[in-house]
């Protein structure tokens, strides 16, 4: 995967993928998927899956069409070892059809990827 395009992005109710059949809305809470967002708290093993929901202890932001999304959730995807897991709110008003997405932290962008948005 080379951070690009769609997003590893589920719909925060119902768990399905965000697709272009089947796109976000404004509103909307979203789980997004992704790795490298540093230390969490409380700590998780090395290679373990997560038990629990260790959050960043770095603050996260994310941007939707250019347009912060409140971040409600930064931390360990509970399940799996070494995945990330953002939950955030569309911003209301954002435009239909793939928007691009990035997550910073610590001034560091992530790669560009694309929600669909209805």
């Amino acid at each position: 995967m080379q951070g690009t395009g769609p997003g590893a992005i589920e719909h925060g109710l119902t768990y399905q993928l965000v697709t272009d059949t089947n796109p976000a809305a404004g509103g909307e809470v979203i789980s997004v998927y992704c790795t490298g967002l540093g230390a969490v708290v409380p700590p998780v093993q090395t290679g373990a899956a997560a038990t629990s929901a260790s959050q960043t202890v770095v603050p996260v932001q994310v941007l939707i069409a250019g347009n912060a999304a409140q971040v409600l959730y930064s931390g360990v995807a509970p399940g799996f070892a070494g995945l990330n897991q953002v939950n955030v709110v569309v911003p209301p008003g954002t435009p239909s059809g793939p928007q691009p997405l990035v997550i910073s932290a610590n001034g560091i962008a992530s790669n560009t990827v694309t929600v669909s948005i209805r």
